[in-house]
């Protein structure tokens, strides 16, 4: 059987997104974070699991929802990971998401609503219920113990354990792997000062680990 993957938005790619909480600042996009390790994974799903062409989001948000989830996955890059921005799919109703499913021939579904569950049952045999809150839990629980599939996913580390056994090491990618893919530029006041093109999503913790990545990355910078 074919694999294919169906991956949730709000409070499985990102963080604590409630209904279309996505919105417009002064500034742009108000900041929400995708999980750790949630990038590097699906980059490993579609490299080394499904392709790109059997790996689906699915979110359930409103018309102007949908547009603001479109563009933070632009504005966050999310096309690093190899994900094909033409599999996008948006319902108005979570129990909409199963026959979305059934109709793709979602064989893995990773979302955090049990009532996504219930929908997928008997459509997607692998549900992967991602960080549900205690509340859910005890409210499905007789549904979700009734049934099959079902797996508790703390974070995106356990993904990457439930699909292959465990964890790829990203710590110190060669300048080989990280070149080559979307553009990454560092400005000043406006001015590019470094900019270099990076197949990997990389995450620095403080200014010294940024200054040690440009020193690797200069010699195949451009400068503008």
């Amino acid at each position: 059987m074919k694999e294919v993957l169906g991956i949730d938005f709000g409070n499985t790619i990102v963080h604590n997104v409630k209904g279309d909480k996505i919105s417009a600042g002064q500034t742009g996009l108000t900041e929400v974070r995708d999980f750790e390790n949630a990038f590097n994974c699906i980059i490993r799903l579609i490299d080394e699991r499904f392709g790109a062409e059997n790996v689906h989001l699915i979110s359930k948000v409103s018309p102007t929802g949908e547009a603001r989830v479109r563009e933070w996955l632009r504005s966050h890059d999310f096309a690093i990971t190899g994900f094909n921005m033409d599999n996008m799919h948006f319902c108005r109703e979570r129990h909409e998401k199963g026959p979305i499913c059934k109709k793709l021939g979602i064989t893995h579904m990773i979302d955090d609503r049990p009532e996504v569950m219930m929908s997928c049952s008997g459509i997607v045999p692998f549900k992967l219920l991602f960080r549900p809150s205690p509340q859910e839990l005890e409210t499905f629980k007789v549904q979700l113990s009734n049934m099959t599939g079902v797996t508790i996913m703390n974070d995106w580390w356990d993904v990457e354990r439930y699909f292959f056994g465990s964890l790829k090491k990203w710590e110190n990618p060669t300048l080989e792997e990280l070149v080559g893919g979307s553009r990454v530029e560092i400005r000043i006041d406006g001015k590019v000062c470094l900019g270099v093109s990076m197949k990997k999503k990389i995450v620095l913790h403080n200014n010294a680990e940024l200054l040690a990545l440009i020193d690797e990355l200069k010699a195949a910078a451009t400068h503008e």
